[in-house]
C-alpha cells in the first residue's frame, strides 16, 4: 500500500437498518490516524427514524448522500473526499454518484451491495426472504423492521448494541431499481472489503462482481459488521485503502 501525501476526509455511510451509530467505535481509530470523518444518517433510519419514511426510496438515499458530498466541497476546507459504503450502501453510493462521482477522491465498499442497471437490493436475497420482508412491511407504514441482530456479530454486548439501535428500513429502498447511466465498476478509483469471518451470503455476489470490475478485493478478518465487531482493524484498513486510492488518484 502506497503512504498519502496529503490528509483526507472519510464519508462513512451506513447500511440498512443502521444510522451513523454503527460508526461511533471506529472514528476515534480513523482521527488519530489525522483522517477526517463525516458520518451522516441517511433519511428515516438510525437517529432519523422519527422522521416520515414511507416515502423514502434508494432514489432518496442516493440524493441525499449526492448533496452531503456537494456540501462538503463547497466548503473552505477542500480535503480529497473518500466515500466508505457499508453492506446496502453499496447501492445509495453507486446510485449517488451519478450526480458526485467526480467531487470524491475513491471508494470504498465495505462487504456491500453492488447492483447493475436495472436491479433491486431485494434481488439479492432468496425469494421466500423477500416474500417475508414485504409481507411484514405491509402493516408497518411499508417499513420493513430489522432482523434478529446476527450480521456476523457474537459478542453479547454488541448484540445488545444492534437490538437497542437498529431500526426499521423503508421497504422503497429494497424495491426501487437503480438506473445508473455507466457502468457501476467506471468511475472514481474504488476498493472492495470483503468480511470473511463468517462470510455475509447476500453480498458474496457483489465481491465477485468487484474482482471482474477489476478492483482489488482485500479480506477483513471480521463478520458483517465490522466497524462494530472490529473497529481498530476496520480503521487501519479503511486507512491502508484511502492511502492507496489517494496515491492512484494523483
Amino acid at each position: 500500500m502506497a503512504t498519502p501525501s496529503v490528509a483526507a476526509d472519510l464519508l462513512l455511510i451506513h447500511g440498512a437498518w443502521h444510522g451513523a451509530w454503527c460508526w461511533q467505535r471506529v472514528v476515534p481509530w480513523l482521527e488519530r490516524r489525522g483522517f477526517g470523518t463525516l458520518v451522516p444518517c441517511l433519511p428515516g433510519v438510525g437517529e432519523r427514524a422519527a422522521e416520515p419514511a414511507a416515502e423514502v426510496d434508494l432514489t432518496a438515499h442516493a440524493d441525499a448522500v449526492a448533496e452531503f458530498v456537494a456540501e462538503h466541497r463547497g466548503r473552505e476546507r477542500r480535503r480529497p473526499l473518500v466515500a466508505v459504503a457499508h453492506s446496502y450502501a453499496g447501492a445509495v453510493l453507486l446510485a449517488a454518484g451519478e450526480r458526485c462521482n467526480d467531487l470524491l477522491a475513491g471508494r470504498i465498499f465495505l462487504d456491500a451491495v453492488l447492483l447493475e442497471d436495472g436491479e433491486r437490493v431485494m434481488d439479492l436475497v432468496p425469494p421466500e426472504v423477500a416474500e417475508q420482508r414485504i409481507a411484514a412491511a405491509v402493516g408497518t407504514s411499508a417499513m420493513a423492521p430489522p432482523p434478529p441482530p446476527s450480521f456476523g456479530v457474537e459478542r453479547d454486548e454488541d448484540l445488545a448494541l444492534l437490538a437497542k439501535e437498529l431500526t426499521p428500513q423503508p421497504l422503497g429502498t429494497y424495491l426501487e431499481p437503480i438506473r445508473l447511466t455507466t457502468a457501476p465498476g467506471a468511475g472514481r478509483p474504488s476498493r472492495y472489503v470483503s468480511c470473511v469471518r463468517p462470510p455475509y451470503e447476500p453480498v458474496a455476489r457483489s465481491a465477485r462482481r468487484a474482482r471482474r470490475y477489476g478492483w482489488p478485493v482485500l479480506s477483513l478478518e471480521s463478520g458483517h459488521d465490522a466497524m462494530i465487531t472490529a473497529p481498530e482493524a476496520t480503521a487501519a484498513l479503511l486507512a491502508e485503502v484511502t492511502a492507496d486510492l489517494l496515491f492512484e488518484a494523483r
